[in-house]
C-alpha cells in the first residue's frame, strides 16, 4: 500500500475517516460502518476506516468496482438498499459475517467518485429512505472532509514541492563546475521526487545520441557510459529526446530499449523520463526509476524542475566557453612579444603581460598598482627622465578623454641596472633604449581604460644612425678630392703650369667646366665632375 493515495496523506486522512464512521454509527445506531476510497493508481476501492473491527483497526481489504455491494454502488454511481443480503446476488461475503441488511451511498466530489460509504445491520429490513438521506448528509460531509484534507495535503506537496525545487535552485546555481553541475542535479532530482534510480543523458549533437554521463542508485553500474541513438524506437530516453515531452510508464509496462532493458535487468520498475530544453535546444535526458508508479504531480514537479536544470546545464556550458576563451586569450596576452599593459583612468597599470616586466626589468607584481611613469623609469638612475607617454600634455590623459586611438609614441626610456649586461646585443656604453607605443581606449565593466602596446625600436633607431654616419662619411670623401680638382684647374687656367692651347682652355673654362652638386639616380648617389666626362656612381648600401 503506498503512503499516498491520490495525493491524500494516509494518516491524516484515516484521522479523519475514523471520527466520520464513529459518528456515523452513533446517530444510525449501527454495528458496522466502513468507508472506502478509490485508488487512482489501481482503480480499486480500498477500506480506510470501519466501525466494528478488531483492536488492530480495519483490514485495507481491496476490491474492484461492480464486486459485492460497494463495488456496485461505485460503478453505478446510485445508492442502493439491501434489506436481506442473502437474496441479492451482489453481496459477497466477508469472513463470518451475520450481515442481514445493508445501505452505500456513493461518495462524489464535482463527478468525480471518491469512494463508498456502507453501513450493515444484523437484522432485516434495518435501513429506510429516512436512514439513506441522513447517510446521504454524512457522505457530503465525508466527501467535504476528503476534499478539506486533500486540498490541505496538495497545499504542504506544493510547499514541499517549491521548498525542494528552492534548495534544488540554489545548489545548482552554487557551481558551474560540469562534474559538480551532474552531482547537483542527481541530488536535487531525489529531493524533489522520491525514487531508487537517477540517469542522467547528455546530448551528443555531432553523432545524435545520447550517452550516460551520471546517475545514482543500484543500477546505475549497470549502463556504465552506454548511447542510445535518437533513432531508436523502443528507448523511452530516445522518444523523449527526440519528441522533447516526458513519458512515463508504469512497472512491466511499455516497451524498453536495449539500453533500459540493461538497466533494468528483469527488474518492474515505473519509469519517467523527462526532457531537459534550453532555448529550443536539447541538452540531453533525465530518466526515473521506482518500484511504484509517478503521480501526475510529481510529473509536473520534474518538468518544473527539468527547467532549471536545463538552465544550469547551459549556463554550464557557457561558462566553460568562456573559461576557455579567456585562457586562450591570456595565454596570447602572457606569450606576445610586444609590451602590454591595461591602465585605468588615473593611468594606475592594472594588468601587464611577461614583455611588459621584462621592459622595465621588473617582477609582474611589482608593476601593478604603479603609474605608468612610475613603472617604465628608475628615478635614481635618471632624475630628470621625461617621455612623450609622461609629459604636461600627456596623450594618455587625452585618449582617456576623447576615446581617440593613439597610434605612435616613441620614447626614449633609461635602461634598468643590469639590462645593458643581459642583452648583449646592445653595446655596454649604450645608457637608453626606444620604445614605440600605441595607446588604445577599451571600454570595461570598470570604465574607459587604455590598452597600452610598446615594441622597442632600438635597434631601427640604431641602424638610423649607423645610415647617417655612412652618408656624412661618404659625402666627405667625396667633396674633398673635388675641391682638389677644382682648385687644380684655377691654377692651370692661370697658366702656372704653361701656356694652354686653345682647346685646353675650352676645356677648363668656368663656362664648360661646372659642378653639380652629388644628387640620386634609382637608389644610386651620383656625383658629375665635368659635362664631357662619365659620371662617377657610387652606390650606397641599404639607399
Amino acid at each position: 500500500m503506498s503512503e499516498y493515495l491520490g495525493g491524500v496523506d494516509a494518516q491524516a486522512l484515516t484521522m479523519t475517516l475514523e471520527h466520520l464512521v464513529r459518528n456515523v454509527g452513533e446517530l444510525l445506531a449501527v454495528p458496522s460502518v466502513s468507508v472506502a476510497l478509490l485508488d487512482s493508481e489501481s482503480g480499486d476501492l480500498v477500506t480506510w476506516a470501519a466501525l466494528g473491527t478488531g483492536p488492530e483497526g480495519p483490514k485495507r481489504t481491496r476490491f474492484r468496482a461492480n464486486e459485492g455491494i460497494a463495488g456496485w454502488v461505485a460503478a453505478h454511481l446510485e445508492p442502493v438498499i439491501v434489506s436481506d443480503v442473502t437474496r441479492d446476488a451482489r453481496f459477497k461475503p466477508l469472513g463470518n459475517s451475520n450481515i442481514r441488511s445493508m445501505l452505500c451511498v456513493p461518495l462524489i466530489d464535482q463527478d468525480q467518485l471518491l469512494g463508498t460509504l456502507t453501513v450493515s445491520s444484523h437484522e432485516v429490513a434495518a435501513f429506510d429512505d429516512r436512514r439513506q438521506q441522513l447517510l446521504q448528509v454524512f457522505s457530503d460531509q465525508a466527501v467535504l472532509a476528503i476534499s478539506k484534507t486533500r486540498q490541505a495535503e496538495a497545499s504542504k506537496a506544493y510547499a514541499r514541492e517549491l521548498s525542494a525545487l528552492l534548495d534544488a535552485t540554489r545548489a545548482l546555481t552554487s557551481s558551474l563546475d560540469p562534474s559538480q553541475v551532474f552531482e547537483f542535479i542527481v541530488a536535487s532530482t531525489r529531493k524533489v521526487i522520491t525514487c531508487d534510480d537517477v540517469v542522467i543523458y547528455a546530448y551528443q549533437e555531432h553523432s545524435d545520441t545520447l550517452r550516460v554521463v551520471t546517475g545514482m542508485g543500484p543500477r546505475l553500474g549497470r549502463l556504465g557510459g552506454a548511447e542510445v541513438s535518437l533513432d531508436d524506437p523502443r528507448s523511452s530516453a530516445a522518444w523523449t529526446a527526440k519528441h522533447r515531452r516526458a513519458r512515463v510508464s508504469s512497472p512491466g509496462q511499455g516497451e524498453i530499449g536495449q539500453v533500459t532493458d540493461m538497466f533494468l535487468a528483469g527488474d518492474e520498475l515505473a519509469i519517467l523520463c523527462v526532457p531537459l530544453v534550453s532555448k529550443g535546444r536539447l541538452r540531453g535526458v533525465i530518466m526515473l526509476a521506482r518500484h511504484h508508479s509517478f503521480l501526475p504531480g510529481e510529473l509536473g514537479a520534474m518538468l518544473n524542475l527539468s527547467n532549471i536544470v536545463a538552465a544550469t546545464l547551459e549556463n554550464a556550458e557557457l561558462y566553460q566557453t568562456a573559461r576557455a576563451e579567456r585562457e586562450q586569450q591570456a595565454a596570447i596576452y602572457a606569450a606576445a612579444s610586444d609590451a602590454i599593459a591595461v591602465v585605468d583612468s588615473a593611468l594606475i597599470i592594472v594588468e601587464v603581460n611577461d614583455a611588459f616586466a621584462r621592459l622595465t626589468a621588473r617582477p609582474r607584481e611589482q608593476i601593478l598598482g604603479l603609474s605608468c611613469c612610475d613603472a617604465l623609469f628608475t628615478h635614481e638612475h635618471d632624475a630628470d627622465a621625461t617621455c612623450a607617454l609622461c609629459d604636461e600634455e600627456s596623450p594618455l590623459t587625452r585618449a582617456l578623454q576623447t576615446g581617440e586611438s593613439v597610434p605612435h609614441i616613441e620614447c626614449e626610456l633609461p635602461l634598468a641596472a643590469g639590462q645593458a649586461r643581459a642583452n648583449t646585443s646592445q653595446p655596454r656604453q649604450q645608457a637608453r633604449r626606444f620604445v614605440d607605443f600605441s595607446v588604445t581606449p577599451v571600454h570595461s565593466p570598470h570604465g574607459r581604460r587604455l590598452l597600452l602596446v610598446g615594441r622597442d625600436v632600438t635597434a631601427a633607431r640604431e641602424m638610423d644612425k649607423m645610415k647617417s654616419n655612412f652618408l656624412s662619411m661618404v659625402s666627405h670623401e667625396l667633396r674633398s678630392p673635388l675641391q682638389a680638382i677644382t682648385g687644380y684647374l684655377d691654377i692651370t687656367l692661370e697658366g702656372a703650369g704653361g701656356p694652354l692651347t686653345e682647346k685646353q682652355v675650352r676645356f677648363s673654362e668656368p663656362s664648360t667646366c661646372w659642378q653639380r652638386p652629388p644628387h640620386r639616380d634609382g637608389g644610386r648617389l651620383v656625383v658629375r665632375v665635368a659635362p664631357r666626362l662619365r659620371p662617377v656612381r657610387t652606390e650606397l648600401p641599404g639607399s
